[in-house]
């Protein structure tokens, strides 16, 4: 039996060839299908009827839905004609608009000419300053520890804390100082 396809049983994975009644692991009975040749013409000319007749059903009327397939085309509608454009009138050259006027350079200012990002860096400056003192105060604040120890991490984030303080004061003075000698 040459190129017989192999399918496997879905009860016990046995393999059996195609037309086999009985798998041969489990004993499971197995249906097979016949194949039917199909005239294809037949088939299209059958479909062709019950569309007709769905359409007859429905009270549209008749439509020649074979004589559609068969390559019969409706003669194409004439194209409408098309009347002249009118001569466009001549463009007048339009009036060029006045430039706007240049906005003054204004630094962003808060309340005491204190500029916006100045007062930023002042409130972060103000936030590490807090954190620091939380941290350094862990112990004795959180834990509720009787006496203070800190350990090698808690000193390394009290300079770290330290270090942002100073960095955005000074970051916060300096936008304020140019902030004062823009308002001048």
């Amino acid at each position: 039996m040459p190129d017989e396809t192999e399918f496997e049983c879905p009860e016990c994975g046995a393999l059996f060839t195609e037309g086999t009644v009985k798998c041969p692991g489990c004993g499971m009975d197995f249906e097979w299908d016949e194949e039917e040749e199909v005239d294809a013409e037949a088939s299209v000319d059958e479909l062709l009827g019950d569309i007709e007749q769905d359409v007859a059903d429905a009270g549209v009327g008749e439509v020649p839905v074979g004589e559609a397939i068969e390559g019969e085309e409706e003669a194409p509608e004439p194209e409408p004609e098309l009347e002249p454009e009118p001569e466009p009138e001549p463009e007048l050259e339009p009036e060029p608009e006045p430039e706007p006027e240049p906005m003054p350079a204004v630094a962003a200012k808060a309340k005491g000419g204190l500029p916006m990002l100045g007062l930023i860096f002042m409130g972060l400056a103000v936030v590490a300053l807090v954190g620091t003192l939380v941290i350094a105060n862990y112990d004795v604040w959180i834990q509720g520890a009787a006496e203070e120890s800190m350990g090698d991490r808690q000193q390394m984030f009290v300079y770290l804390g330290i270090v942002g303080v100073i960095v955005c004061g000074a970051i916060g003075m300096l936008f304020t100082m140019r902030g004062k000698k823009a308002a001048k």
